[in-house]
């Protein structure tokens, strides 16, 4: 997940941004610059040796750098490019906000301006960029097995959300500062978590002189919240953030700490029991045709053994080398290849727990209903595929038509 890192849109070459409005950005940190004998002043103009000493001093900032200077380097070096320029775009839309009038004006200074001006609407649409940028998910069933109704959480119960994981992770030596935000997207309500992670240690040049910092760098991690299918999907690098995200949750959203259990959901030994039926797209309208392109075996014992096979259509990859899969063995991980009717190709690795990772957020309900079919996931209601309602088609290319997207809490 995203850190802070020394800038990219500063290791351009002079001229690559404007420096007026660069200049303008620093001001409110002249002091800060101005003890590291740097001058900014509302009547300089950068020239070429400036520029490079200046990013410099960007690229190396010392304890007593502002955060405000520290968080804003960060969102716009995130949305320095084409794409974050087109999230941005849509993301003035979305508020009612007029553009920019500048003619010329690139990533680095639309995400500059908009600091400046609105710097809640880049920090928006920057945490939804990144919400909607994760492939791999830990999925949980809720304990009823079917959707429940909730409330959306109000400020008030966002800031509660917030004060109970600074706690968690303070306890965990991983700093407090947590922040959560809240996007409701049509049938998922996405939140993105900014929390500390270990401290990290590294040795910097400054000048003539070697120096070492100490520093925490942010973490992000993405819950989403299937209102249509009654599951959680986590995104997160540790269990005990997951198994934390599904008590949080289950607590303030639906009053029930034990509503998101951690238990297994995906089940891959119908690939032993099915053999190739297991490609079939089981009548699932939209989907054209499955195929299964990978499969890892586990051989249980005092020490475990695994053995994969890769390969397009792994069925007829097996005949004409005249091998067959194992039975008895427990299948761990297996990676399909959905073509579909209204959307590109999808890959599809399941693991057997709760771990499913997509090669693009799109029909994914098709894929979820096609995994019911087959017993693959091994628990929640079958859903009608007929009227597909996608987490991510709502989430990374809304159509508001259709799909508003409304932000709750705040953001900053």
């Amino acid at each position: 997940m995203p850190a802070f890192r020394s800038p990219s849109f500063l290791n351009n070459d002079f001229g690559s941004v404007d420096l007026d409005l660069l200049r303008d950005f620093l001001l409110p940190f002249s002091d800060y610059f101005a003890a590291r004998k740097f001058t900014i002043s509302a009547d300089i103009s950068f020239d070429e040796d400036q520029f490079k000493k200046l990013a410099r001093l960007l690229r190396t900032p010392t304890r007593s750098a502002p955060s405000e200077l520290i968080e804003a380097q960060f969102h716009i070096d995130e949305v320095a490019n084409d794409r974050g320029m087109e999230s941005l775009i849509l993301a003035y839309s979305k508020a009612g906000i007029p553009l920019p009038t500048d003619d010329e004006l690139t990533p680095a200074d639309l995400a500059m301006r908009t600091w400046m001006s609105h710097p809640e609407l880049l920090r928006r649409s920057n945490y939804q960029r990144i919400a909607t940028s994760q492939r791999s998910f830990r999925h949980y069933m809720n304990r009823h097995e079917k959707p429940m109704p909730f409330q959306l959480p109000t400020t008030v119960v966002i800031n509660a959300m917030e004060k109970r994981l600074s706690t968690f992770n303070r306890d965990r030596h991983r700093g407090g500062g947590t922040a959560l935000w809240m996007h409701d997207v049509g049938d998922v309500l996405a939140f993105v978590v900014r929390r500390g992670e270990n401290l990290k240690r590294g040795e910097f040049i400054e000048g003539e002189k070697s120096r070492y910092q100490v520093q925490r760098p942010a973490g992000y991690d993405t819950i989403l919240v299937q209102k249509q299918l009654g599951e959680l999907h986590v995104h997160a690098s540790l269990i005990s953030e997951h198994r934390e995200y599904c008590r949080l949750i289950g607590e303030y959203l639906f009053g029930d700490e034990d509503f998101f259990p951690t238990s297994e959901l995906f089940d891959l030994s119908p690939i032993h029991e099915l053999g190739e039926d297991i490609e079939s797209p089981a009548f699932i309208d939209g989907i054209e045709s499955v195929q299964l392109d990978e499969v890892t075996e586990m051989f249980m014992g005092s020490q475990n053994l695994t053995k994969t096979f890769r390969g397009r259509r792994i069925f007829v990859q097996l005949r004409e080398h005249q091998q067959q899969l194992t039975l008895g063995t427990r299948i761990t991980k297996a990676k399909f290849r959905f073509t579909l009717r209204d959307y590109p190709e999808v890959t599809a690795t399941i693991h057997s727990g709760n771990i499913i990772s997509y090669s693009r957020q799109v029909g994914v309900e098709l894929i979820e209903a096609w995994m019911t079919h087959h017993g693959i996931k091994t628990t929640g209601v079958p859903r009608d595929p007929a009227t597909p309602t996608t987490l991510a088609n709502a989430l990374s290319d809304p159509k508001p038509a259709s799909t508003t997207a409304s932000v709750a809490g705040r953001a900053g």
